[in-house]
């Protein structure tokens, strides 16, 4: 058995364990969680297996055969969602809704990786940038241009464009689209399209790499972030079924958004870790490489060498450095779910809470099993008391680049105006 073929049942497990531990909290029912988990990965394949009757899409076959998705995005991603999406939703004792709420969720993800994957192997700038825009329309419910002909790239596009559209009919038959909520999931959807836009310029030649610095990564191309869009759509379901909502719960509201959005892009950052080796190999500089040019650790003439830089960063503490970087901005995000957690009893917010703890191992799991000795130490540190993190005076310095609190919407104007791209 290949490595990771014994590596899928191994994370299965540890979900299901995790989810068994997570009993503890409110919200959390065992059996009901996980067959919401399995439920909505179930709707998605049999969705993605369908396209094969649409002669403009790729079917899920041919879609694995070219390793443009994996059967584990949308078994992890249901997953994931669910850990969201059942303590947003658990007090209105709505598993139908709470499943559509997974679902839609899981279809998002499922796009925005697969369309992350063509741009980074087999678009051109102006292509990738193409193929966001219309994804966006679909995400929205516009009007967009399918491609046509028999170009295999074309037709990954368009079955990205299906998960995008999944996400919206979901959205729209249980939620309001004209609600305060769905305002923001626009709106922050408008936001990830320019981060997703701006990193794009981390695999393109090299005079425009020279002008990446780590500062920019964490000012602008982390806004690639899908945390805000991810949280916005348990909202959108959470006002549905309120019936609206009130002051406080706005106010909460804009702080789980914030949270997300910080937990988001630490989640990045602890892949970039994990990826560090492929992404050089790729030709895309990461927030690795970034971080140890400007800790001197290396020039960007050296990270520029792709492969051959590996062993620099790994003989610097660039990787070290860099999970430091990513933990400030996690323990950000906790401060605001802790905020959120004093205007609003009807979330479980220790579970939302806990549920960061897990993303932390999830994202660095991989860096965990090669590293086995600084592997062991950061899982255990994923379960510590946050106010046990250290975090380096040399990475605190990086704290103003990575508050954004000034450029999240709270206060929307009218659905129309969000509409035209």
């Amino acid at each position: 058995m290949r490595k990771l073929d014994l590596l899928s049942p191994l994370l299965m497990l540890a979900e299901s364990l995790s989810i068994f531990y997570m009993r503890r909290f409110k919200s959390i029912k065992t059996m009901n969680t996980l067959l919401l988990i399995k439920q909505a990965a179930r709707i998605f394949e049999r969705k993605l297996e369908a396209l094969s009757n649409d002669p403009l899409c790729l079917d899920a076959d041919f879609l694995k055969k070219r390793r443009i998705i994996k059967r584990k995005y949308w078994i992890y991603g249901s997953y994931l969602a669910a850990l969201n999406s059942v303590p947003v939703l658990f007090s209105f004792k709505a598993p139908k809704e709470t499943l559509a709420c997974i679902f839609a969720k899981t279809s998002a993800i499922n796009a925005i990786k697969v369309l992350d994957n063509l741009n980074d192997h087999w678009q051109s700038k102006e292509q990738a940038a193409e193929s966001l825009l219309r994804a966006l329309q679909a995400f929205i419910g516009e009007p967009f241009p399918m491609n046509l002909g028999d170009d295999f790239i074309g037709k990954a596009e368009n079955s990205v464009y299906n998960m995008a559209k999944w996400t919206y009919d979901t959205i729209r038959e249980y939620a309001d689209i004209s609600s305060y909520t769905f305002k923001l999931y626009i709106s922050d959807l408008l936001s990830l399209r320019e981060g997703q836009e701006k990193s794009l310029e981390q695999k393109i030649d090299e005079p425009k790499k020279r002008k990446i610095s780590i500062q920019r990564y964490l000012r602008e191309i982390n806004e690639k972030s899908v945390g805000r869009v991810w949280i916005d759509i348990d909202f959108c379901f959470y006002e549905a079924l309120n019936g609206g909502l009130d002051r406080n719960e706005r106010e909460a509201i804009k702080h789980v958004r914030l949270a997300m959005d910080y937990l988001f892009k630490a989640s990045n950052i602890y892949d970039d870790v994990t990826d560090l080796e492929e992404d050089l190999r790729n030709n895309i500089i990461n927030s690795v490489g970034l971080l140890a040019v400007d800790q001197g650790y290396l020039s960007m003439k050296d990270l520029l060498m792709g492969e051959k830089s590996i062993r620099k960063l790994k003989m610097s503490r660039a990787i070290e450095d860099t999970i430091h970087l990513a933990d400030m901005i996690l323990l950000e995000g906790i401060r605001h779910l802790y905020e959120a957690r004093a205007l609003n009893d009807r979330i479980d917010f220790d579970a939302l809470i806990f549920s960061s703890r897990i993303s932390r191992v999830f994202c660095l799991r991989k860096w965990f099993m090669r590293e086995i000795s600084s592997g062991l130490k950061n899982m255990v540190i994923s379960f510590q008391r946050f106010e046990s993190y250290r975090i380096p005076e040399h990475i605190r310095r990086y704290e103003k680049y990575i508050r954004n609190e000034e450029n999240i919407q709270t206060e929307l104007p009218a659905y129309s105006s969000y509409i035209t791209v």
